[in-house]
């Protein structure tokens, strides 16, 4: 995809949406995403001037797009996950979607209702 230097043009003099829900932000949170905006924009132009295309969006079809998964937990395996994913570095989502894949992995090669696979 290539945009056209009249659209980079107007990417560079619109201002970012003014957001509702910046209303209630702190201001370190709107500086903070004025300056992505700007970066952006930016990295736009710096494409657009060095002659390269700017890449597509991701497209999802319906098998592979990503959906909403919600559970609830006790609180105590809340806190466990929450440590765990504090001392590995990374979100509790990042680590949720690991174990889970993980544990899936392991279940791959047991049949119908057997145990997983021990290593």
């Amino acid at each position: 995809m290539h945009y056209p230097q009249r659209k980079v043009a107007l990417l560079q003099k619109k201002a970012p949406p003014a957001q509702p829900s910046f209303q209630n932000r702190e201001p370190s949170t709107i500086v903070a995403a004025v300056r992505v905006y700007k970066a952006f924009n930016c990295w736009i132009t710096a494409q657009v001037d060095m002659g390269r295309e700017i890449p597509a969006l991701p497209h999802y079809d319906e098998e592979s797009k990503p959906v909403k998964f919600v559970q609830r937990l006790l609180r105590s395996l809340h806190a466990s996950i929450q440590a765990r994913a504090k001392a590995e570095g990374v979100s509790i989502n990042t680590l949720v979607l690991a174990l889970i894949a993980e544990g899936l992995g392991r279940r791959e090669g047991a049949p119908p209702g057997q145990p997983a696979k021990k290593n």
